[in-house]
């Protein structure tokens, strides 16, 4: 199997309009098989990716791994106060 040094990731439009700030995730340290690694993605609210009609409460995303070009398809369920401050 070919290490992971860098991955794509895609969102589906959503309720909240959250998209990946680079659709790009690099590591450090190439990921061998049987290996793990934590990496962070920040997330922005834009108007593009805003979906009035999902009432599903998560986002449906896709990530690419760049070195074998396979995709892995999966569903985020997200907490509503993730997306809301303290303040409203």
């Amino acid at each position: 199997a070919t290490p992971v040094q860098s991955l794509a990731i895609q969102l589906n439009k959503n309720a909240f309009g959250l998209a990946p700030s680079t659709p790009q995730i690099n590591f450090s340290n190439s990921i061998s098989n049987g290996s793990s690694a934590t990496a962070s993605l920040v997330l922005v609210a834009t108007p593009q990716m805003y979906n009035p009609a999902d009432a599903s409460g998560g986002i449906q995303a896709a990530i690419k791994n760049l070195a074998s070009n396979n995709v892995f398809y999966f569903s985020i369920p997200i907490s509503m106060e993730v997306v809301f401050t303290a303040e409203g």
